[in-house]
C-alpha cells in the first residue's frame, strides 16, 4: 500500500491595512497563493471573496478527506481479506492437528506389534549365532570324519 498524495495542510494568513485585506494561503500540495482585496471596493466584494475562499478551502478539505476515506476503505478491505486468509489457515492447522492425533493413536496400537517384532528380531539373532556355532562344529566334525576315513582307507577316494 503506497500513499499517492501528500498529506494535506494549509495555513491562511489574514492581514488588514487601511485600504486592503491581504490573504495568504499556503498549501502543502500547492504553491503559495495570495489574494488582495481592496477595502474601497466595498463590503460585498469582500464578503464574496471570503465566501469564495471558504468555499475553495472547504472543497479542498472535503477532497482530502474523501481521499483519506477511500484509503481507509481500501485498508479495511485488505484487512478483511487477510483475516479471511488467516482464518482459512487456522482451519487447515486444526485439520492437521486432528490428523496428527489420529496418527498418534494409530501408532500407539502399533507399539505392541513393534515390541513383538523387536523380540522376534532378537530371537532370530540368537538363532543365527547358534547356527553359526553349529555350522563351525559340523565343519570340524566333517574334517575329522574325512581324516578318519582317509586313515582307515588310504586307497579309496575321499568323500
Amino acid at each position: 500500500f503506497r500513499k499517492t498524495e501528500e498529506s494535506f495542510f494549509f495555513l491562511a494568513l489574514l492581514s488588514l491595512s487601511k485600504s486592503h485585506l491581504y490573504i495568504s494561503i499556503i498549501c502543502r500540495s500547492e504553491k503559495k497563493k495570495y489574494l488582495s482585496i481592496s477595502m474601497a471596493d466595498g463590503r460585498d466584494e469582500l464578503a464574496a471573496s471570503l465566501q469564495n475562499l471558504f468555499t475553495s478551502v472547504s472543497s479542498m478539505v472535503k477532497s482530502e478527506l474523501e481521499g483519506t476515506s477511500s484509503q481507509l476503505d481500501l485498508l479495511e478491505k485488505m484487512n478483511r481479506r487477510v483475516a479471511s486468509e488467516y482464518e482459512d489457515m487456522g482451519d487447515v492447522a486444526a485439520g492437521l492437528r486432528v490428523f496428527a492425533e489420529q496418527m498418534k493413536s494409530k501408532s500407539g496400537g502399533l507399539d505392541e506389534f513393534v515390541g513383538q517384532m523387536d523380540a522376534i528380531e532378537k530371537q532370530v539373532s540368537e538363532f543365527e549365532a547358534v547356527i553359526s556355532v553349529l555350522d563351525r562344529y559340523v565343519s570340524v566334525l566333517e574334517s575329522k570324519i574325512r581324516a578318519e576315513s582317509r586313515h582307515r582307507h588310504p586307497s579309496s577316494p575321499s568323500l
